[in-house]
């Protein structure tokens, strides 16, 4: 499961109740896996440091079955002083790849010896479309640079980790315009074999680079991503289908007279530059989103404040929608501001909160695309998210019949670990699964060939090259040789993994 230093408070005891077996520590960014020189003392407090080393240890103390791999990059990584600058060269690159190294196998005092199980590279997304895609357009020939460069990466990291059996991961995109470095098919098979599993980003399907309101996670989306993928070449087996553990929502422009809020124009969530306009954002699955709000504050300790503290913010000064006291517009900017909690008049734009216990309290179903959407007539907010028979739905009649690997989420303190439905409903749907009869689909098998009667009934991974299809299991508590039902950060079923898995859960959100 992708574990992120802006939820850092993950319940180990969820973990191991789960059957979770793959942790991913989100985000060390690119850049710091470029420097000649690399902090030994691990000082530096911005993210891919000092905390995930704290995790590490936590993780590997408190629940030793697990698998800990460490995600680089992430959507807000600068691409032109990271990944860029990672494959300018041979010497770049080589010099990346040993740092990484470095940091995998805790060549450091503060690791204290542990060591990470493998990396999750989240690149978004070479070959164009990175965060800086409108505020630094880069040419075709620098395009073809940073595709040529993705896969050269990824097969030197590879060789550097697989002969420890240490495992590669990577995050793709759900959207296929933004499947740019698949489009050369022997591009994409040369990714495909370099790494372990892929992890697909199958939400945000809808986000602020679109005006028009849509599902972002739907069973139909996220049916056509994994289509995609399989189309591509890419061995089911290495498949993990991602899930949000969150909502999304947008500002509508103008009338919307649609059921739901589907198909209505919104304001620009962008601006020319490509950043964002805050006209949009997420809503996290966490209760304290749904509290009520209480009758008397407290005053704010430290600058925390909102649901779950009951501490309101001081007269000038707004509480953001991460729980923070300040006067900046990430703090009282529209879709930001947590209005009860922050100082008297200075919020700006709705209460996304009791909009969202609106939609909560009366979704609209959309049985034919499946998912939930509302329509919020008064502050024309529009929300769109995955209930958790819709979560089951994916498992059946995705995960299952399309025999994929496994799952993930993002992420794993984006719901409550009193009340975990949705990780729930992914453990239980998972583990489940019988292995029985399982058919792997190689990129010669047409996934649209395959009759109702021929569809697998469980899911194996296939730990090694991804080159052969894995025979079925005779049973489900006698799995095939390296094969393991994987879930949220990979969720295995009633019996022990071996000790090369693979599976991964997260991803990050644009908008």
């Amino acid at each position: 499961m992708y574990y992120d230093q802006w939820h850092p408070d993950a319940s180990m005891d969820l973990i191991r109740s789960k059957g979770i077996t793959h942790v991913i520590l989100s985000f060390m960014l690119s850049h710091h896996l470029n420097n000649e020189t690399f902090d030994p003392l691990w000082t530096d407090d911005e993210p891919g440091h000092k905390w995930h080393v704290s995790a590490l240890k936590s993780l590997k103390v408190n629940c030793p079955d697990v698998q800990v791999s460490l995600a680089v990059g992430g959507w807000n990584d600068d691409p032109e002083i990271g990944w860029r600058k990672t494959i300018e060269s041979d010497a770049s690159l080589s010099l990346f790849v040993q740092n990484l190294h470095r940091v995998l196998y805790g060549d450091f005092p503060i690791f204290e010896n542990h060591q990470f199980d493998g990396v999750d590279i989240d690149w978004e997304y070479p070959g164009g479309n990175t965060v800086d895609y409108k505020s630094n357009p880069q040419a075709a020939d620098r395009l073809l640079c940073e595709t040529d460069g993705y896969v050269k990466l990824l097969q030197a990291i590879h060789a550097d980790l697989s002969p420890d059996g240490k495992h590669l991961s990577i995050a793709v995109p759900g959207r296929p315009s933004d499947m740019l470095v698949f489009e050369d098919s022997a591009k994409a098979k040369t990714i495909f074999d370099s790494v372990d599993f892929v992890n697909l980003m199958t939400y945000d399907l809808y986000n602020r680079r679109d005006n028009i309101t849509a599902h972002h996670s739907s069973v139909e989306g996220t049916l056509a991503t994994a289509n995609a993928y399989l189309e591509k070449g890419l061995l089911s087996g290495k498949i993990n289908l991602g899930f949000a553990l969150y909502a999304k929502w947008a500002h509508v422009s103008g009338i919307c007279t649609q059921l739901g809020g589907l198909g209505c124009d919104t304001f620009a969530l962008e601006d020319s530059q490509g950043a964002d306009t805050l006209q949009s954002g997420s809503m996290t699955f966490e209760m304290k989103n749904t509290l009520d709000v209480p009758q008397s504050f407290s005053v704010p300790d430290g600058g925390r404040c909102g649901p779950g503290t009951g501490a309101k913010c001081s007269p000038g000064f707004c509480c953001s929608s991460k729980g923070w006291c300040g006067d900046t517009p990430e703090h009282c900017g529209y879709g930001r501001c947590n209005p009860p909690y922050s100082g008297s008049d200075s919020c700006q734009g709705p209460d996304l909160w009791k909009s969202w216990k609106a939609a909560l309290a009366d979704p609209i179903d959309d049985g034919h695309a499946g998912g939930y959407t509302y329509f919020d007539p008064t502050d024309a907010l529009f929300w769109t998210w995955d209930p958790i028979k819709y979560v089951q739905l994916k498992i059946d009649h995705i995960v299952k019949d399309k025999c994929l690997g496994g799952a993930m989420a993002w992420s794993f303190g984006e719901e409550n670990a009193s009340l975990p439905d949705h990780i729930s409903a992914l453990s239980t749907g998972i583990q489940n699964i019988d292995l029985t009869g399982c058919k792997r689909l190689t990129p010669s098998t047409n996934p649209s060939s395959i009759s109702q009667v021929d569809q697998p009934t469980g899911v194996v991974v296939n730990v090694n090259s991804g080159s052969e299809p894995l025979q079925p299991s005779p049973s489900k508590e006698s799995p095939p040789d390296g094969g393991i039902v994987n879930l949220v950060v990979t969720l295995t079923a009633d019996f022990t993994p071996p000790p090369v898995v693979t599976i991964v859960t997260w991803i990050t959100q644009v908008g």
